[in-house]
């Protein structure tokens, strides 16, 4: 029951990603390039980052840390983003959807057996 949750979140949060991205698909924009690539980060990066040789709480760290150097990286050179306060709020709501959605899919897909998370 409880990997249905964390599944639940991981739907949720790729569907509000994916709602952002539509919403820009009307007049294709550079949004919805971010959006995509942020959406594509947060459903791979459990597979990538469970290579990383740490644990705790600095697999946290290292894990937002990564999310958000995507997030920044995303946005500026989609155009979205400048080097200034202002952009600073959008390049977090990306890290943070793509972290939930992150970290949702991990809790979702550890304790499976027949998950690719699983050495």
């Amino acid at each position: 029951m409880k990997n249905l949750v964390h599944l639940f979140v991981v739907l949720v949060f790729a569907l509000l990603l994916l709602m952002t991205i539509a919403a820009d698909a009307a007049a294709p924009s550079s949004t919805a390039i971010a959006g995509a690539a942020m959406l594509l980060w947060g459903l791979l990066s459990p597979f990538i980052l469970k290579h990383v040789p740490a644990e705790g709480d600095w697999m946290k760290v290292i894990s937002f840390g990564v999310t958000f150097l995507v997030a920044a990286a995303a946005l500026l050179l989609s155009g979205e983003a400048h080097v200034d306060v202002g952009s600073a709020a959008s390049i977090l709501a990306f890290t943070f959807t793509a972290y939930g959605m992150q970290q949702a899919l991990w809790n979702a897909l550890k304790d499976s057996s027949r998950s690719a998370l699983v050495s």
